[in-house]
């Protein structure tokens, strides 16, 4: 491949590892169904493309979340508690179909122009090529989706000296975020093995607890999730998941508990098959990421909005043959910044 042609695949590599996920179209309208209104949504991007409809059984009210100067623990935990006992009694139902573009360009430049694909090797063992590093951010080629469960948007009130509404119209408030939680179902009859696809009728069942809350002066961003993944093709295995992730920070309080990353995976496989990393059979995988949030600071002369720095292992248990098992360590530091 030569250098011109490299670099500029380099850079479009770069520049939709970081905005893939920037919607180039998103629509959305609502019909009624009796009384409920029902609500569909089409967005497309360039790695994620979706459909979804929608049914609240109950009207959505806004719910105004005051902006606290100092982080309380408390406070924190009876959040998480409040969001979980609303998930007991569910009044949200959902549909979603999603299909991964660039996934699926991957998986045809592969099978059907391999020395295409072949022109985008990064290493003379052909270990790295560009399309698979970007295509297989998804291991599935489309999935489906159903959720059942609660819904809850977030606003803030405007500041003052902001314009009202015009009497006789309702000024709609500004929304900073939502949270949802309940059980979601996915299922799908494809997998994959880096960009090499398997038939396998799969689902997912899992319990989800998650939200997003950003203002002028906060960000928070919280996901719990548990699940039980399982597999019709013997070479994928089955597996209980875990999966938890907190990601804050706050202009207003510079303390550590206010401006924590802390995410840890962990599947823990339920059968004894092989995988496709050869004849070790995997017994657990963890990972495990800390990190903080630095808001308003300078840097060589250099003022930045936000700076973030996150490190943390990734270990895998595999068994051997007879009692024997080995581990696998994987260290990483991931920082990322905004101005």
């Amino acid at each position: 491949m030569n250098s011109n042609f490299k670099f500029i695949f380099t850079v479009f590599v770069l520049f939709f590892s970081l905005n893939g996920n920037a919607y180039l179209y998103r629509k959305g309208w609502s019909s009624k169904i009796g009384s409920k209104k029902l609500r569909y949504t089409v967005g497309a991007s360039v790695m994620k493309t979706y459909f979804n409809a929608s049914l609240n059984f109950s009207k959505v009210r806004p719910q105004k979340r005051s902006l606290d100067k100092k982080y309380d623990f408390k406070k924190e935990l009876d959040f998480y508690y409040e969001q979980f006992k609303k998930s007991l009694s569910p009044k949200f139902l959902l549909f979603q179909a999603d299909y991964y573009p660039f996934t699926n360009l991957g998986i045809y430049l592969k099978k059907k122009h391999h020395g295409f694909y072949s022109r985008f090797d990064l290493d003379k063992d052909k270990v790295w090529n560009m399309v698979e590093i970007i295509g297989t951010k998804y291991k599935v080629p489309y999935q489906f989706s159903f959720f059942l469960g609660n819904l809850e948007p977030y606003y803030v009130a405007e500041p003052k000296g902001v314009k009202k509404a015009k009497k006789g119209k309702r000024k709609r408030p500004s929304q900073s975020g939502s949270a949802l939680s309940g059980l979601v179902l996915s299922f799908a009859t494809d997998r994959l093995v880096k960009l090499d696809q398997y038939t396998n009728k799969w689902f997912n069942l899992s319990y989800k607890f998650k939200g997003n809350n950003r203002t002028k002066d906060t960000k928070k961003s919280w996901t719990l999730e548990l699940g039980y993944l399982k597999n019709n093709n013997e070479i994928f295995y089955d597996g209980l998941s875990l999966y938890l992730k907190r990601d804050w920070a706050s202009k207003n309080d510079p303390s550590l508990l206010a401006n924590l990353i802390m995410e840890y995976r962990s599947i823990i496989p339920t059968n004894n098959q092989e995988s496709l990393r050869g004849a070790r059979k995997i017994t657990t995988f963890q990972e495990l990421t800390l990190g903080r949030n630095f808001t308003n600071f300078k840097l060589f002369g250099m003022k930045f909005k936000s700076l973030k720095i996150e490190g943390g292992m990734r270990w895998e248990v595999y068994k051997l043959s007879g009692n024997d098992s080995t581990e696998e360590r994987n260290y990483y530091l991931i920082p990322s910044f905004s101005w």
